[in-house]
């Protein structure tokens, strides 16, 4: 394996990383607690959401 071989190769892995890294927080998603409720939720599963002074709110 030559020099510059090596290199591609390290940096693809790196890529391959990054991207994974990526995909994870997307499909994670930012958590809140529901104010009605109580229970944690994902903000894109919210079904309704509501903004008080500055604030906004998931439920």
């Amino acid at each position: 394996m030559t020099k510059h071989s090596k290199i591609l190769a390290l940096f693809l892995a790196f890529s391959f990383v990054f991207v994974l890294v990526g995909i994870a927080q997307l499909q994670a998603g930012e958590k809140v607690v529901c104010p009605g409720c109580g229970h944690e939720i994902k903000k894109a599963d919210a079904k309704i959401t509501y903004e008080h002074e500055g604030k906004t709110y998931y439920f």
